[in-house]
């Protein structure tokens, strides 16, 4: 069985476990490539999840009804991966307001970090941060050969993830392009 499919199966298993929320990273460890240099940034937008971004290709858009405790929830997911060492995402997914007011977001964010560390990632750095006025955190995770930028927020009981997962050797050179898109998510109002 391949690694991809292998890193997938362990998603939809923590999925079904209801490590809400839904933190995908895994299925991204096999991913793609190296930005460097001054690339076509393209504006993506969903009016439907609230958000625009800058991201330095054009990504691939997939929903996916994933069966939890809470009933159905949607995960939105764009994708670019530009070769097989790097991918940036865009992650959206919407709970029950209900289930947002009695976990509360700091067990939403501990929930999150722990699906994105896994059994075996190592946590290098985490910082609480605002996204425009909302609450987030932004984690730095190493795990399996690659190291995950991540920066998730909530907004109501719509829960944000925007991730760049590369090798540490690509680190410094995407820089730049983590910051960049990062700095470039707008919530549309």
């Amino acid at each position: 069985m391949s690694h991809y499919k292998v890193q997938r199966r362990s998603i939809l298993l923590v999925r079904k476990s209801l490590l809400i929320p839904i933190f995908l990273v895994g299925i991204i460890l096999s991913g793609s490539g190296l930005v460097r240099g001054e690339q076509n940034w393209k504006e993506v937008t969903s009016k439907a999840d609230q958000f625009s971004v800058l991201m330095p290709g054009e990504p691939k858009f997939t929903s996916e009804s994933v069966k939890t405790a809470l009933g159905p929830i949607e995960a939105h997911q764009w994708m670019w991966e530009p070769s097989e060492k790097t991918a940036f995402l865009v992650m959206v997914n919407q709970y029950p307001q209900a289930h947002v007011d009695k976990v509360g977001t700091t067990a939403l964010f501990d929930g999150a970090q722990k699906g994105g560390l896994g059994p075996s990632g190592k946590l290098r750095s985490r910082k609480d941060v605002k996204v425009e006025g909302f609450p987030g955190r932004d984690v730095v995770i190493e795990r399996d050969g690659h190291t995950n930028f991540v920066r998730f927020f909530l907004v109501k009981n719509r829960f944000y993830q925007l991730i760049v997962t590369t090798r540490p050797s690509e680190e410094a050179a995407l820089a730049k392009d983590i910051e960049r898109f990062d700095n470039s998510f707008k919530l549309l109002r």
